[in-house]
């Protein structure tokens, strides 16, 4: 491993340790708002790309003749730097980090339950008929239809209130549409 290698290495684990204590800070001193941990996300990322930059670019660097080494280096170091701020600029100004909350939306939160609705009706098509008789005899373990069905109508469920605490299906704490 080279020095340059080794620096971007120390350099690499400095700014996460430094961009941790940062959020730690920035949430100690305003506790009352939960943490967009996807916009955080998406800023790591943007940062995860500048360091891969430079490695690129030591790697590139030691292709070239001694003379050019550091000269190389240090435009092509400034060029990802500015690309991973504009990343940044961009990442911040965009939709994962804005404070507000959609508007929710009736059409997309009754497509969301339909969309369940559907996937229920699909499940139940693949469980075999259940017998009745069969099933109401004592000491016989549930039939494979009536598993199959508790497990299909198990998963609309899930499917159902996973809808339901969408941002589109949500108006104060309360879901907009109730579908069925």
């Amino acid at each position: 491993m080279t020095t340059t290698t080794r620096t971007l290495v120390t350099a690499m684990i400095a700014g996460a340790m430094a961009a941790y204590a940062a959020a730690a800070r920035a949430q100690e001193e305003a506790p009352q708002q939960p943490p967009n941990y996807r916009c955080e996300n998406a800023k790591a990322k943007a940062e995860a790309w500048e360091f891969g930059c430079l490695y690129r670019c030591d790697r590139r660097a030691q292709a070239r003749p001694a003379s050019e080494r550091e000269a190389f280096f240090a435009a092509c170091a400034t060029d990802c730097h500015e690309r991973c701020d504009e990343k940044k600029a961009r990442i911040e100004a965009g939709p994962l980090c804005r404070a507000e909350v959609p508007a929710p939306n009736p059409r997309r939160c009754a497509a969301r339950h339909l969309a369940a609705l559907s996937q229920l009706n699909l499940c139940l098509s693949f469980c075999p008929a259940v017998d009745a008789a069969r099933s109401e005899q004592e000491n016989t373990p549930p039939p494979r239809g009536v598993v199959c069905q508790s497990n299909c109508e198990e998963r609309y469920a899930a499917m159902r209130e996973r809808a339901d605490g969408m941002e589109a299906c949500m108006s104060g704490g309360t879901p907009v549409c109730v579908y069925q």
